[in-house]
């Protein structure tokens, strides 16, 4: 029974890792999209994000992996994700840059633009502390979602239902990571505001200043 609860948290730890919630946002975003788009729009948009986080960043961590620079995938110790965060973090300020900006939705871009900052933010911290991933990712998903919903004016018949999901959604994902034995309480809240508190800023930073998406 033991060993089937815990193949089921690494089944959602490995849906929702940190590297593919990018992506998960991208196609969230054209899934429920309030504006007209083209196949084309969608389709580069969710392919430069995952050469930036997925196809590029795997195939070197499995280099590094097989130098014995870092012990698994999976990034366990501090040390082990210094190097990979920073390479992702150089990759998608790369690919908004010279592939996003101006030439898809802005809404993605300024979610990724944050989602680059959380990433850093993180880097930075791992010279003196760990913090959950997986919490960095989904509460930044979560936040990206609910600061669209708001944008949009969804009615709250649309809102709660979707706000609900992505909550429990969330805490599946951190119950994975607890009852893995991957990170404890403080290093789950940690990534949960080193995740969300970009995207709430890069929000309403940009309708401060009376710019618009």
């Amino acid at each position: 029974m033991k060993n089937s609860e815990n193949i089921f948290w690494k089944i959602i730890s490995a849906l929702f890792n940190p590297i593919a919630v990018p992506l998960w946002a991208v196609v969230l975003y054209y899934v429920s999209a309030q504006r007209p788009f083209t196949l084309i729009e969608a389709v580069y948009t969710a392919g430069v994000v995952a050469m930036a986080t997925i196809a590029i960043p795997v195939p070197v961590m499995l280099v590094l992996k097989g130098a014995g620079k870092i012990e698994s995938l999976g990034l366990r110790n501090a040390y082990e994700r210094r190097l990979p965060l920073l390479m992702i973090c150089i990759l998608l300020m790369a690919a908004l840059r010279f592939y996003l900006i101006g030439r898809v939705s802005p809404e993605v871009t300024l979610c990724l633009a944050a989602a680059t900052a959380s990433l850093f933010i993180t880097y930075i911290s791992l010279y003196w502390d760990k913090i959950s991933l997986h919490a960095m990712g989904i509460s930044g998903l979560v936040c990206f979602m609910f600061m669209l919903m708001y944008k949009w004016g969804w009615p709250l018949s649309a809102a709660l239902p979707v706000a609900a999901v992505m909550l429990a959604v969330y805490d599946i994902v951190v119950m994975a990571r607890m009852e893995l034995g991957r990170h404890n309480w403080r290093q789950i809240i940690l990534g949960t505001i080193v995740g969300g508190v970009p995207q709430v800023l890069a929000f309403a930073l940009l309708y401060q200043g009376g710019g618009r998406f």
